[in-house]
């Protein structure tokens, strides 16, 4: 092979490598992000029904009293 073919075999794979670091940082950065976004909304879930199910034992206390 020519030194000018091996020259550009060497500049794809080195593209290829910078491009693959890049995709990959930006990838592991957007997981990340929907990984908190989904521990943010499952502990906002679990504080609402928390404070629901709350509700429904003080009610059912208030209804065994006045029995």
């Amino acid at each position: 092979m020519s030194l000018r073919l091996h020259l550009a075999a060497i500049g794809l794979a080195v593209s290829l490598v910078f491009g693959s670091a890049i995709a990959c940082f930006s990838a592991s950065r957007s997981v990340r992000t929907e990984m908190l976004s989904a521990l943010v909304v499952a502990q906002q879930t679990i504080e609402k029904r928390g404070r629901g199910v709350a509700s429904i034992l003080r009610s059912a206390a208030r209804a065994r009293k006045t029995l």
